[in-house]
């Protein structure tokens, strides 16, 4: 199975794409996503503990999961 954008929630994808690519801060993320920024903060670990597991890091690509949308 690879990691693609389907195993990633709706929320994730979101704070990956405004906290990680285009670098906005937790409470930016927390406005646009109606959470609190621990709840931001806490997502963004998430994410980041899955993409840095060696199996996924050399199988996942983060640039092609926002082409694909």
């Amino acid at each position: 199975a690879v990691l693609a954008a389907q195993d990633f929630t709706p929320k994730e994808k979101l704070v990956i794409k405004e906290r990680i690519m285009c670098g906005k801060t937790l409470l930016e993320c927390a406005k646009l996503i109606r959470v609190t920024p621990s709840r931001v903060r806490q997502i963004e670990a998430r994410v980041l503990r899955r993409l840095r597991h060696p199996y996924w890091s050399k199988i996942f690509d983060l640039k092609n999961m926002y082409e694909e949308d």
